[in-house]
């Protein structure tokens, strides 16, 4: 009898989705709810978390509230920059709000009601013009709330700004008004996957133009289980594309395979693992990576290029912009559960070891 009625216990998960009716709510509310378990640190799918969440709400209500109002203070935040409108926090409250009250935890709704910024109503709402239906596109919860796409949580590495600051100086900074040049020093990041996941490829670019460097992205691959011999070759019409010159590859070494190879093709020395420092003059074009050991400080290095206004990013390549919006990390370790197209986040990271700006 005891295993019966434990098998008819129904899961927190199954309790919030129970009072889930209408076909739209179905779709956004566990979504929803799960940008603030997120929020919270949560690990695992949407029902694993809210099993998590229930377990924690038992014996940690004023813990628990204390992370609802951190959370709201976080969109309020957002609400300000325009990155969100009041709507889309009412939305995240109502599906936290139906989960407590489905699996019976009671908080003071009252006290955090005080903190929330009113809704606008249809009278407050005009249509939107072209231009702003535009820059609304670019919003990384425009794919999920409008779209049913969901490619990734809004990460909380770079800010929707820092985004679109980068997309702002690729138009600056094109390549049609300002010309690539043999001259200037090129940085490849390779991040090998194959069998296991897929291969990015970023290529930079650093140029300096009336005294402000600037690093461009000037090309971008992401490769779906790639054969090592044709990315070998690649590499290779990269390195040719530009004259043979003023290019380093800087590839994840833990792929020693896939190192080799390259080592082979470029025609350099095999004994590479004995070599800790390339040196800034190097002629060492194929550099190895020790990314277990280096991707926080690769992270870190990243998230200041773009605070300080160096990166430039071509609206073209969306999937590396997702990755940048939806780039997540604790403690500068990047969730790569939660963040997109992270392969070729992380060729980003490894190209950026090609430049050293104070």
């Amino acid at each position: 009898m005891d295993e019966i009625e434990q098998e008819s216990v129904l899961s927190a998960y199954d309790n919030f989705v129970y009072a889930l009716r209408v076909k739209e709510t179905k779709r956004q509310y566990p979504h929803r709810l799960d940008i603030f378990m997120s929020f919270m640190g949560l690990q695992g799918d949407i029902p694993e978390k809210c099993a998590k969440l229930y377990e924690f709400s038992k014996d940690n209500l004023n813990l628990l509230q204390s992370y609802i109002i951190k959370f709201i203070n976080f969109q309020k935040q957002r609400i300000e920059n325009k990155e969100i409108a009041e709507g889309t926090l009412h939305n995240y409250i109502k599906a936290i709000k139906l989960f407590l009250s489905m699996n019976d935890i009671e908080i003071n709704w009252k006290r955090i009601g005080k903190g929330v910024p009113a809704e606008r109503h249809s009278a407050d709402i005009r249509i939107p013009t072209i231009e702003e239906i535009k820059k609304k596109m670019q919003e990384p919860e425009f794919p999920r709330e409008y779209q049913g796409m969901y490619l990734g949580r809004v990460g909380n590495v770079f800010s929707t700004s820092q985004v679109q600051t980068c997309m702002g100086l690729s138009e600056e900074f094109s390549t049609d008004k300002i010309p690539i040049s043999l001259y200037t020093l090129k940085s490849v990041g390779i991040d090998p996957g194959f069998s296991s996941s897929s291969t990015g490829i970023v290529e930079l670019e650093h140029i300096k133009n009336n005294g402000e460097h600037i690093i461009r992205v000037i090309d971008c691959d992401l490769i779906d289980k790639g054969d090592p011999n044709k990315i070998v070759e690649l590499c290779w019409d990269i390195y040719k594309k530009y004259g043979y010159m003023n290019t380093a590859f800087f590839i994840d070494g833990s792929n020693a395979a896939m190192v080799n190879l390259l080592k082979i093709k470029f025609g350099e020395n095999l004994y590479w693992e004995q070599i800790k420092d390339f040196g800034s003059n190097s002629n060492v074009k194929i550099r190895p990576i020790s990314f277990n050991s280096e991707h926080k400080n690769m992270l870190s290095n990243l998230h200041a290029v773009v605070t300080k206004g160096y990166l430039a990013i071509p609206e073209k390549y969306t999937e590396l912009l997702t990755s940048l919006r939806t780039a997540y990390a604790t403690e500068l370790d990047l969730d790569k559960k939660q963040t997109s197209y992270d392969d070729l986040l992380d060729a980003l990271r490894l190209a950026l070891k090609g430049y050293n700006f104070q």
